[in-house]
């Protein structure tokens, strides 16, 4: 059992990164608890903060949430109904209003920001940083985007189109527009004519030949692949046409329907 526990502990320190702000958590709660405010959130705060660490750490309880709720591998999502934001921006709010002159104030709320920013880091900046700053108003990758334009504008710019996209994609054009419908979701499902699609577009050596067949009985518009010179001669030949290349991605038509 003590696995878990070291298991819960490892994604708390994942989580917590290289930034404080899960550290100020807990004299931000201890500076609510001893200040002024209404005494049903204090006991609130410590009770809830209590209880969670209890059933986070606590191996019996990781154990079932591991094993039979969401998975040992995003454990650290448990993290998320931990209120640190909250906490730590009450606290601040709280030490802010302890002051009545305008220039005591302004030093603390100088004090806060500056607290808050030396003690977190940037999702942005880094050598591993895992996210990038939006270039379209959407807010999803040009790439993703730009597929979904092309899909769209091609022929009835009002028509719902019916796409097979890679399972990467899946999210994003969901997220940008209703007008594509997909024939699988994230991780498959949908029926079994969607699966063999499903597991052939997540194949490494995929048959390209009843993705078509099952495809066509889907009634698929559009196919969007990652370009190969062999998967994209293949396709071709299978009455696939192409109609735009997006960086390492291929937009194809069903030739035998557009």
């Amino acid at each position: 059992m003590a696995s878990y526990f070291n298991t819960a502990a490892d994604w708390l320190r994942s989580y917590a990164g290289d930034g404080w702000h899960v550290v100020l958590f807990l004299p931000a709660l201890a500076y609510i608890l001893f200040a002024r405010c209404d005494k049903r959130l204090k006991r609130f705060l410590a009770a809830y903060t209590v209880l969670f660490l209890f059933l986070y750490f606590c191996p019996v309880t990781a154990k079932i949430i591991m094993e039979y709720c969401i998975g040992e591998e995003v454990y650290w999502r448990m993290l998320w109904l931990l209120p640190i934001p909250f906490v730590i921006a009450f606290a601040g709010t709280l030490l802010f209003r302890h002051f009545r002159k305008k220039a005591a104030q302004i030093l603390c709320l100088t004090a806060l920001v500056l607290v808050i920013a030396f003690t977190g880091r940037s999702m942005y900046f880094g050598e591993d940083s895992r996210y990038t700053l939006a270039s379209n108003w959407n807010k999803i990758p040009t790439e993703m985007y730009s597929v979904c334009q092309i899909i769209l504008e091609d022929g009835d710019p009002s028509a719902v189109k019916k796409a097979v996209v890679p399972e990467e994609m899946v999210s994003y054009v969901r997220q940008y527009t209703a007008q594509i419908e997909l024939v699988f979701g994230r991780r498959g499902n949908l029926g079994k004519r969607a699966q063999r699609v499903y597991e052939e577009m997540t194949s490494p050596d995929p048959d390209l030949e009843a993705l078509t067949v099952n495809a066509r009985k889907l009634s698929v518009d559009y196919l969007v692949y990652v370009y190969t010179e062999e998967r994209y001669q293949k396709l071709l030949e299978l009455g696939w046409e192409e109609i735009a290349a997006v960086g390492n991605y291929r937009v194809y038509r069903d030739a035998r329907t557009g």
